[in-house]
């Protein structure tokens, strides 16, 4: 074993010296630092996202040309000084020195990508980093960088010129990603996309990026890089081995068989399965909560899978998502889950149209103009005589929530109703709260509840009431109504505005009708006041036609979900607009925090100014503090039994939920039905929702470490590569020019 390390150790050395004995290297690690800064902080900075997804994004075009600059002179350079002869007669193997130039090469980039690692490592201090994700987006770009590096060998071994040499290796890296882009893609036939999907770097690249490791995609590299070596190797002995001999007839054609078994396997290996799924959530793994859903089934559930054999591209990598999660549901089900699927062609689509799955339109490209084509990629649901539909297959991110809900759907014995209080100017279901209610009515029976003044109870008495801002006066009866209810094991969601503010002019007054004072009664006090963040909210756009701005506006906060909280723990951040504080006021009741701001939370409390040009620079640092605006009650332990099952959850406003801006915010959603469920005591579904994909925001206490981050990133990392590489040349030239005077 030591006779073939000990070669490959030495060719490893002395390429990685030459890299570092050359400025050229310097240049290149300056450029590559430099570049790649720029683009992440300018989209990073620009949302506010603690995801380092854009950046691993652009090293794909990047190794394009940085690559092709690290590896022209590899073999090429050998060739055209004549040393390459040297090399061969030397104790070592032809296999070696490709192989060694390769490793050299490659550790000279992942010293480059390791350089990068200063980003997530300062930024962490100011966002929750999927690190899981992290690690798994460096092991692409290593995995690319494994390519791209072959590719250069490859392109090195075919000609003595340097210039040519980078030119080929430009354009085959250009090649195999550009065969996986949609622009592409979606003018190709069906079985020459599929093709060109197996082969293409982008294709395994993105796909490791969201942070899975799929076999497939590891096969992929590992088959790809294997091929470009071992042609590397036979187009460098070619010249040096007689054609005519057996050993050159055998090596050739062991070198094509390599290649077409590659090929082979990439092609024909889409049914290879394994992953190791590095994100935090788990957003492409079962969770427990599915797998004992789908593993207590009564009776025998089949889901019919309909795909269209030619997809639009940006369908297909979803496509395997969902084809795998499948396959997870069908093996956790102890065989209470069956999946059919259909490839649907023209011959067969009225079967998938009766099914409920109604065709896509999507666009391909034939014959120099566009077509229209209709596309079928959903799923049926069959649980005995029940039937639920997916007709069209939005989204991988959140698949395995959407199938489990409809499982859970048709699997419980009796829905629980959700009634919504209306009578006192609340938000209306169909008016105000129609998203809400339509994910809610897919769990549960939604309702409207009034409350009739003469009888002094209400039409239909919910599982659980929902009370949306209430602006009209509520009568002593109807609150003696709603106190009853809760009472008696009562399941509340409130979310009540303490002001009324006016969308045009920003005016605020106050809501005296907003039902605080009942509120309170069991143990949360809503304050009479407006809460803003210094450090985390949203953006919005001033101005109009061609002269729009955006400007910080710290009164829409981002509120972000108590760690280890079933209703808000896996909530990154809810943008909630115009929210008012909470404080526990029974110590009575086991009052929980659910949705705080910042440490550089505060508060207007009269003379109301939520403009947003104003200088918010003037507010005193002294009376910033993390505000509460959501919490949860329930009795506490020692409370008499009957009352042991009362629960409430309140929010301090409840704009948050209006159509009008949970369309842009999707958590919204995502915290409130959580909220539905723990009221309803049943939070098996609360784990699998959560798993959706949230990015936490990047929060700074102050403008400064914001730009301090940037411009070490930016400019002081490779201000020092370069002072470094400055340094070691200078020496190295002394310590030569020193020898030489010897002579």
């Amino acid at each position: 074993m030591k006779k073939f390390i000990k070669p490959l150790l030495i060719i490893i050395k002395k390429e990685l010296k030459a890299y570092f004995d050359h400025p050229i290297a310097y240049i290149i690690l300056v450029v590559f630092l430099a570049i790649n800064g720029f683009f992440y902080f300018r989209s990073a900075y620009l949302y506010n996202i603690a995801d380092m997804r854009s950046m691993f994004n652009v090293f794909i075009w990047m190794f394009m040309f940085i690559i092709p600059a690290v590896t022209m002179r590899l073999i090429a350079e050998e060739k055209q000084n004549h040393t390459l002869e040297l090399l061969l007669v030397q104790p070592i193997k032809e296999w070696q020195i490709v192989v060694g130039k390769f490793f050299g090469s490659l550790i000279f980039i992942i010293i480059a990508l390791m350089l990068t690692l200063l980003i997530p490592l300062m930024l962490s201090s100011y966002g929750d980093f999927d690190c899981g994700m992290i690690a798994a987006q460096y092991i692409g770009a290593v995995m690319l960088g494994m390519v791209s590096v072959s590719i250069g060998i490859f392109a090195s071994s075919v000609t003595k010129n340097q210039i040519v040499s980078f030119m080929v290796s430009v354009v085959t890296i250009f090649v195999f990603v550009c065969i996986g882009l949609n622009v592409v893609l979606v003018s190709m036939p069906s079985l020459v996309k599929i093709i060109f999907e197996q082969l293409s770097i982008t294709w395994h690249y993105f796909n490791v990026i969201r942070g899975v490791l799929d076999a497939r995609d590891i096969i992929y590299f590992l088959t790809a890089t294997a091929s470009f070596l071992a042609a590397s190797y036979w187009l460098m002995i070619r010249e040096h081995i007689n054609q005519k001999r057996s050993t050159w007839r055998r090596l050739r054609i062991g070198i094509l068989a390599l290649i077409s078994i590659a090929v082979i396997i990439n092609l024909l290996g889409l049914n290879i399965h394994g992953r190791l799924d590095l994100t935090k959530q788990k957003l492409y793994t079962l969770s427990d909560a599915t797998e004992n859903i789908v593993g207590n089934l009564d009776d025998v559930l089949t889901i019919d899978f309909y795909s269209s054999k030619e997809l639009p591209p940006e369908v297909s990598l979803r496509a395997r998502d969902v084809s795998d999660l499948l396959n997870d549901y069908q093996t956790v089900s102890n065989g209470k889950l069956k999946v059919n699927v259909h490839e649907v062609d023209t011959d067969n689509s009225s079967e998938a149209e009766a099914d409920g799955i109604q065709p896509v339109q999507f666009n391909t490209v034939s014959s120099d103009e566009f077509q229209v084509k209709k596309g079928y990629f959903g799923l049926v649901i069959s649980y005995l005589d029940e039937k639920e539909v997916m007709p069209f297959i939005e989204t991988s991110d959140d698949f395995e929530y959407q199938v489990t809900k409809l499982i859970r759907k048709m699997t419980v014995d009796k829905k629980m109703t959700v009634g919504f209080l209306s009578g006192h100017e609340e938000k209306g279901i169909y008016s105000d709260l129609s998203v809400f209610e339509k994910n809610l009515a897919e769990q549960y029976e939604v309702i409207t509840v009034t409350i009739d003044s003469e009888t002094g109870q209400m039409d239909a008495v919910p599982d659980i009431l929902v009370v949306a801002g209430p602006k009209a006066e509520m009568s002593d009866g109807d609150k003696e109504v709603l106190r009853t209810f809760i009472n008696n094991n009562g399941k509340v969601f409130f979310m009540i505005d303490t002001v009324s503010i006016d969308m045009q002019t920003l005016q605020v007054s106050a809501n005296e009708n907003s039902l605080t004072d009942l509120v309170e009664e069991f143990g949360v006090r809503i304050n009479n006041n407006i809460v803003g963040d210094l450090r985390s909210h949203e953006s919005i756009s001033l101005g109009g036609g061609a002269f729009n701005y955006i400007v910080p506006y710290p009164f829409w906060p981002r509120i972000t979900g108590e760690e280890n909280n079933p209703i808000s723990g896996k909530i990154n951040m809810v943008p909630i607009p115009w929210v008012s504080s909470l404080t526990a006021v029974d110590d009575k009741k086991e009052v929980v925090s659910l949705l705080t701001t910042t440490d550089a939370g505060f508060e207007q409390t009269e003379n109301f100014d939520l403009l947003p040009d104003q200088d918010f620079s003037t507010i005193s640092p002294n009376s910033l503090s993390k505000k509460i605006v959501g919490m949860s009650v329930v009795n506490k332990q020692e409370e008499e039994q009957s009352s042991n099952d009362i629960r409430l959850v309140v929010v301090g406003d409840s704009d948050f939920l209006t159509d009008a801006y949970v369309n842009s915010n999707p958590s919204a959603i995502l915290f409130a039905l959580n909220s539905v469920d723990w009221l309803a005591q049943d939070e098996q579904l609360i784990s699998v929702r959560s798993k959706q994909r949230q990015m936490s925001s990047l929060v700074f206490e102050k403008e400064g470490q914001k730009n301090t981050v940037k411009y070490i990133n930016l400019i002081g990392l490779p201000v020092l590569v370069a002072a470094f590489g400055f340094a070691y040349l200078y020496k190295r030239k002394k310590i030569t020019n020193r020898q030489y005077s010897k002579y």
